[in-house]
């Protein structure tokens, strides 16, 4: 008698297992896919700020330094969905011995696809600030 009472209890139990390991699974993916995008984000400000500190300050070269890898600028992005939008470029104290750049990316979308929290979100703003060489006096 119990036995036939218990035979539906291993499919449930497999059924509710699954589920928290397919949730698990998404959710690992999605801060995986955060933790990437945010480390390059800030790789492509950082690599941007060195470039503008051994040339001469140019707003625009150094957004186009910043998504395209090139001063000149180009078609395909360095980071999907980056855009010039959303980078900020300011030399700052120039002519003096505080002369820095400062570089800003602001607005970048992160999706996700964990189905509680599914949807674009933006990025925290990623400042890096470098001593800009050709000011100095």
């Amino acid at each position: 008698m119990r036995r036939r009472k218990s035979r539906g209890s291993s499919l449930l139990e497999a059924t509710f297992i699954l589920m928290t390991l397919l949730a698990v699974l998404i959710g690992s993916l999605d801060i995986a896919k955060v933790v990437y995008l945010h480390q390059s984000l800030v790789e492509r400000a950082r690599a941007g700020a060195q470039w503008a500190a051994v040339n001469d300050f140019n707003a625009t070269q150094v957004k186009n330094y910043v998504v395209y890898n090139s001063p000149a600028g180009g078609t395909t992005a360095s980071l999907w969905r980056l855009q010039t939008s959303m980078v900020t470029a300011e030399l700052k104290d120039q002519n003096t011995s505080k002369a820095r750049v400062e570089i800003k990316i602001t607005d970048y979308p992160y999706d996700f696809f964990t189905p509680w929290i599914a949807g674009a979100y933006k990025a925290r703003p990623i400042v890096t600030s470098v001593i800009h060489e050709p000011s100095l006096p």
